[in-house]
């Protein structure tokens, strides 16, 4: 690794969650939901130390297997949370609009 950050040598990272009605499909099994992470909002490079870190946590503390996306991943999405319905839903988006 040189000076410069080796970001852009990542692929872009998709994750798709099931049990969201955001899909055409009109099978209540085939709904989901796609979360598309550019590299540069799941890491993040220390120029000083040459030291490149994953915005990943793995949680180990509990007895089920989880990793935990933080707010870096949220970067260009629109994430509403709503309490009323108990559901979380996103859209990419550079703007604040729903």
């Amino acid at each position: 690794m040189g000076k410069t950050s080796p970001i852009t040598d990542f692929p872009t990272l998709k994750f798709r969650f099931k049990g969201f009605a955001t899909t055409k499909s009109n099978s209540p099994s085939e709904h989901f939901q796609s979360l598309t992470v550019n590299p540069e909002n799941y890491l993040a490079w220390e120029t000083k130390k040459k030291v490149l870190c994953v915005n990943i946590i793995e949680e180990t503390d509990i007895d089920i297997p989880m990793n935990i996306i933080g707010v870096q991943m949220m970067t260009e999405h629109l994430f509403v949370f709503d309490m009323e319905k108990d559901t979380v839903w996103w859209k990419p988006t550079t703007e604040c609009e729903l």
